[in-house]
C-alpha cells in the first residue's frame, strides 16, 4: 500500500520593509498535483502571481528538493522525504528562502 502526503495551499506574505515597497508577494492560486508519495520525488506544479528566479518553496516547513522557474505565474518544485500528513505549501522570495 502506498502512502500519500496531502499538500495543502498557504498564501505566502511577504514583510515589506521600506525599500521593498515595490516588491510583490508571491501568492500561490493552485498546486497539482494535490498529493504525494512519503518517499519524496513527486514534481508539484505551483501557479499564481509573483514567482521570480530563485524563489523557494517549502513543503510543511522543510525545503523542496529542487525548484524550477518557470514564469512569473508558474514554479516547480519537488517534494522532500516526509512523514505521511497534511502539510503546507508557502512559496518565498529570494530573500526569504
Amino acid at each position: 500500500m502506498m502512502c500519500r502526503a496531502a499538500f495543502a495551499v498557504i498564501f505566502g506574505l511577504l514583510a515589506l520593509g521600506l525599500a521593498d515597497v515595490a516588491s510583490a508577494a508571491p501568492v500561490i492560486s493552485s498546486i497539482s498535483p494535490i498529493a504525494g508519495t512519503v518517499d519524496g520525488g513527486t514534481t508539484v506544479t505551483v501557479t499564481g502571481t509573483g514567482f521570480v528566479t530563485g524563489s523557494g518553496v517549502t513543503f510543511g516547513g522543510t525545503n523542496a528538493t529542487s525548484v524550477t522557474f518557470v514564469s512569473s505565474t508558474k514554479l516547480t518544485a519537488v517534494t522532500p522525504t516526509r512523514a505521511a500528513s497534511k502539510v503546507s505549501l508557502v512559496a518565498r522570495p529570494p530573500a526569504e528562502r
